[in-house]
């Protein structure tokens, strides 16, 4: 460990942002693979995602449609 923070003090601190950055990227590589498999959360998520029927997809047609008529009051 102390060779690897003796190293680090010697880099530049454009290298050090670059050496964090690519830290960050093995960690989220490596929480993915723990994820793999459990899709669970996934599948949660996209079950509470909402619908809309037909009704109201022509309800905001509608009022879409009245945006562009809509004044504003002068002064």
């Amino acid at each position: 460990m102390e060779e690897l923070l003796t190293k680090y003090r010697e880099l530049s601190q454009i290298h050090r942002q670059q050496l964090l950055a690519f830290m960050d990227n093995l960690l989220l590589e490596q929480k993915l693979e723990e994820s793999k498999g459990d899709l669970s959360g996934w599948k949660r998520k996209i079950r509470d995602v909402s619908v809309w029927d037909e009704e109201e997809i022509e309800k905001m047609k509608a009022t879409i449609k009245q945006y562009g008529q809509w004044q504003a009051p002068k002064w």
